[in-house]
C-alpha cells in the first residue's frame, strides 16, 4: 500500500521548490557559469514571496538567545553594502557597479527568515554534494582540456580562473574531509568510499589548481582537524595524520607542477626579504601590500572606491621606492588581498565588513557545541568553511566576484539558519546553569 506521507511535499510545492534549489545550489557552482546565481536569485524572490504570504518575518517562537543570533546574521549578511554606502558618502562619489557583490548577501536575508520558519537539515547531506560537486568538476575539466591549456596548464573552469578554482575546491575538499571521524574507516561503507574518492579528486584538482594561497590552508585545516579528533583518540588520529603527510610528501615527489610551485614559493620570498631581486609572483603582492597600507594611511574612513587610488601611485614615494610592474599591477588589479582590498576600498569600515562576514558565522556555529551530532557537524563545516577561505583570503580577493558571494553567503545562510533553528532548548539551559 503506498503511504500518502511520502508524497507529503506536493501539499507544499513552495517549501519544496525552496528547498530542491538550495540543496542543489552546491553541485554545479565551480563548473557552470550562472548557475549559483540564478538560484540565488531564484530562491531569494520565492522565499519574499512566502514571507509576504505568511505576514511574519522573524518567528516569534524565537527565544532571546536565537533573536540575538539572527540580528548578527542580518549584520553580517548586510555589512559589505553598508560599509560601501558609508565609504561612498564620505567620498561624496555614489557609484552602483561596487554593490553587485554585497548585493548577493543582501539577497539571502529572505532566504535565512524563511529557513528559519522552515528549517532546512542541510548538514546531513552537504558533504555529500560537495562530493558529487568535486566529481563533477573533475569531469568538466576532463571533456574540456581547452580551459586548463589556456591557463598554462593550471585547472580552471569557465566561471571560475584558477585562482578562484583553487581556493573553492579546497574549501569543498576541507569540508568532505571534515566529515570523516578517525572511527569511521574501521567499517567500510558505500557513503564513505564516495567521500574518500572525492575527497583524493578534490586534492588532486586543487594541486593542479597551482594556487599556492589556497595550498597554505591546508597545514591549518589538518592541524585543526587532528586536534579535534586526538583528544579523544589519539593513536587513531596519529596514524591518520602520518598517512596524510606520507601522501603529501609522495605527492611532492611525483608531481613535478605541485613540486616546482611549491619551491618557487618558498625562493620567492626568501629573494623579496634578503635580496634585491623582489619582483617575483609572490614579491610583487608583498609589494603592493606595503603600498596598500601606506595608500590606508591617506583615506583611513573614507578609502578609495574601487581605483580612485590610482592616480596616488604617481606620487614619488611609491614610483622611486617600487618597480613599475608593481604599480601596474595594484593599479588594475588591486592588492590581491581580501583584507587589504576592503580596506582600500572602503577604508576602516572595508575591513569591519569583511572581519564581520567571516567572524559573525563562525560565533553562531560555534556557539554552545554540544555532544550532539548535529551541533558536531554543523560546527566542523564551518570550521572548515570559514579556515579555508580566511587563510586564502590573505592571498587573494575571495568575494569580489558574484558566483563566490554567492556561494559563500548561501553556506552560512543555511548552516547559520540550521544551527538557530536547532538552539530551541539552549535559553532554558542557560537559565539553570
Amino acid at each position: 500500500m503506498i503511504n500518502n506521507s511520502q508524497f507529503k511535499f506536493l501539499k507544499h510545492p513552495l517549501d519544496f521548490v525552496i528547498k530542491s534549489l538550495l540543496v542543489s545550489s552546491p553541485l554545479f557552482f565551480i563548473s557552470t557559469r550562472g548557475w549559483i546565481n540564478s538560484i540565488l536569485f531564484v530562491t531569494s524572490l520565492l522565499s519574499v514571496i512566502y514571507l509576504i504570504k505568511t505576514k511574519s518575518f522573524i518567528p516569534s517562537t524565537l527565544h532571546r538567545i536565537q533573536k540575538n543570533m539572527v540580528l548578527l546574521m542580518l549584520f553580517a549578511l548586510s555589512i559589505g553594502f553598508i560599509a560601501i554606502l558609508i565609504s561612498q558618502l564620505l567620498q561624496h562619489n555614489i557609484k552602483i557597479k561596487p554593490y553587485d557583490s554585497p548585493l548577493r548577501m543582501i539577497l539571502c536575508i529572505p532566504i535565512f527568515l524563511y529557513l528559519l520558519h522552515k528549517p532546512l537539515a542541510i548538514s546531513k547531506y552537504l558533504a555529500y554534494l560537495l562530493s558529487i560537486s568535486l566529481l563533477i568538476a573533475f569531469f568538466t575539466i576532463l571533456f574540456n582540456p581547452e580551459i586548463p591549456q589556456f591557463w598554462g596548464g593550471r585547472f580552471a573552469t569557465k566561471p571560475a580562473d584558477p585562482n578562484a578554482f583553487g581556493t573553492y575546491i579546497t574549501c569543498m575538499t576541507a569540508i568532505v574531509f571534515y566529515s570523516f571521524n578517525p572511527k569511521e574507516f574501521f567499517s567500510i561503507k558505500p557513503q564513505l568510499i564516495l567521500k574518500l574518492l572525492c575527497f583524493i579528486i578534490g586534492l588532486y584538482l586543487v594541486i593542479k589548481s597551482g594556487t599556492r594561497g589556497a595550498w597554505l590552508s591546508m597545514p591549518f585545516l589538518l592541524s585543526v582537524w587532528v586536534y579535534y579528533y586526538a583528544r579523544t583518540d589519539l593513536k587513531l588520529t596519529l596514524l591518520f595524520l602520518i598517512g596524510t603527510i606520507i601522501s603529501c610528501l609522495i605527492s611532492y615527489q611525483l608531481l613535478e607542477g605541485f613540486q616546482a610551485r611549491v619551491n618557487s614559493g618558498f625562493s620567492e620570498v626568501y629573494s623579496w626579504l634578503f635580496t634585491h631581486h623582489k619582483d617575483t609572483s609572490s614579491g610583487i603582492r608583498f609589494s603592493m601590500w606595503k603600498i596598500t597600507i601606506d595608500l590606508y594611511l591617506e583615506r583611513p574612513l573614507s578609502g578609495f572606491g574601487d581605483l580612485g587610488y590610482q592616480s596616488y601611485l604617481k606620487n614619488e614615494i611609491f614610483t622611486q621606492n617600487y618597480s613599475p610592474i608593481v604599480i601596474e599591477t595594484i593599479a588594475k588589479a588591486g592588492p590581491h588581498n581580501e583584507y587589504l582590498a576592503n580596506l582600500l576600498r572602503s577604508g576602516i569600515w572595508g575591513l569591519v565588513s569583511i572581519i564581520s562576514l567571516l567572524g559573525i558565522p563562525f560565533y553562531i556555529l560555534s556557539t554552545k557545541v554540544s555532544k550532539d551530532d548535529v551541533s558536531q557537524t554543523l560546527y566542523l563545516t564551518g570550521l572548515a568553511l570559514l579556515i579555508s577561505l580566511t587563510i586564502a583570503a590573505l592571498s587573494i580577493e575571495i568575494f569580489n566576484l558574484k558566483y563566490t558571494s554567492s556561494f559563500y553567503a548561501l553556506m552560512i545562510t543555511m548552516l547559520c539558519s540550521e544551527k538557530i533553528s536547532i538552539l530551541k532548548n539552549f535559553q532554558a539551559t542557560h537559565e539553570q546553569n
